[in-house]
């Protein structure tokens, strides 16, 4: 079959190296509900292991792991803050390896 420049030249116009969205669309709360509720995808290891730990799991240790991933997300959005603020008034190395220790 001869090649003809035509047909491949409107192969390469239709395609696009963008993607046809952004990855904050595809992360929107409301993109994936389940019985109403907010629901995600993940590998089948990860909720096995999220499964068993909460079988074994004592409150107390739900509760430890809750107040952590709290302070995770604080930190995260003092940092987030700082970012979109231009990053005004940062800390000197001494500081953080204070409050690092401080945490520990």
């Amino acid at each position: 079959m001869p090649w003809h420049p035509g047909s491949w030249q409107r192969t390469l116009d239709v395609m696009s190296a963008q993607p046809a969205e952004s990855p904050q669309d595809r992360l929107r709360p409301d993109g994936l509900q389940l019985r109403g509720e907010d629901a995600v995808i993940i590998p089948l290891a990860t909720l096995t292991r999220l499964e068993a730990i909460e079988r074994h799991a004592t409150p107390e240790e739900v509760a430890a792991a809750e107040a952590e991933e709290a302070e995770i997300a604080g930190v995260y959005a003092e940092y987030r803050q700082y970012v979109e603020g231009g990053r005004q008034g940062g800390s000197s190395q001494e500081e953080i390896d204070a409050a690092l220790a401080a945490t520990r």
